[in-house]
């Protein structure tokens, strides 16, 4: 099953120049209730997921998927591409651009990165579940683009749907 569309969105987190520890976060990928808020709240739940396991959800929960991905420059662009799954495995695919590695010289700065958002299929059934992300540096945003980088895949999030 693929999904797109208005499920998915990438928040901006910014960074602020020299120590931000946001720029020191691995990339990664955790399972929350489903919310609406900014870049920080998202953030904060993307960090207490991490830190929290193991990942229960009751099933009438509406769940998402975040995914913190690597330091970007301000011209990067980034969009989630899709959201696969097959029986109890996730697979959230997000495609950035990196005009530093198009150019071909490094960045001096990388002010923000991108928090990818999904939301899972609605009422899942119990049972154990498995996330990754995918992520894909191209030239350009879009399937079929010049590959700049090898894919990303990033440590699978293991979560439980209950009862």
């Amino acid at each position: 099953m693929t999904q797109a569309g208005s499920d998915f969105l990438i928040l901006r987190v910014p960074l602020r120049a020299g120590d931000d520890p946001a720029d020191e976060r691995p990339h990664g990928v955790v399972v929350v209730p489903a919310f609406q808020g900014d870049a920080a709240a998202a953030l904060a739940r993307y960090e207490a997921a991490a830190a929290a396991r193991p990942a229960r959800f009751p099933r009438a929960v509406r769940l998402a998927a975040l995914s913190l991905g690597p330091p970007q420059d301000e011209e990067d662009e980034c969009a989630v591409t899709e959201l696969l799954s097959a029986r109890w495995e996730f697979e959230l695919q997000v495609t950035r651009t990196s005009a530093r590695l198009a150019r071909g010289r490094p960045s001096r700065a990388h002010p923000w990165r991108a928090l990818a958002m999904a939301l899972l299929p609605a009422e899942l059934r119990p049972g154990e579940y498995s996330l990754h992300a995918l992520w894909i540096t191209r030239g350009q945003l879009g399937k079929g683009r010049r590959e700049l980088m090898p894919e990303y895949l990033t440590p699978a999030f293991e979560f439980e749907v209950t009862g």
